[in-house]
């Protein structure tokens, strides 16, 4: 894994602490491939519906991300 990747998955890691709603979890073997599980909304079809996404980041993830958040 290349340093500039290994820093910015660094980087998102500290910037995920802030939201305790998801879980994150990170594969011991593979520090690239993360999983970010969390509950469906209140009121829509989703409530109470347990949700899991896989993120797999190779060497050519983006240094520079804009993020917006409302």
């Amino acid at each position: 894994m290349k340093k500039r990747m290994q820093a910015r998955l660094k980087f998102e890691f500290e910037d995920m602490k802030k939201f305790p709603q998801f879980g994150l979890e990170i594969d011991k073997a593979k520090s690239n491939i993360w999983y970010v599980s969390f509950k469906g909304a209140e009121k829509t079809l989703y409530e109470n519906e347990s949700f899991k996404l896989k993120f797999v980041f190779d060497d050519e993830y983006v240094i520079f991300i804009k993020t917006y958040n409302n």
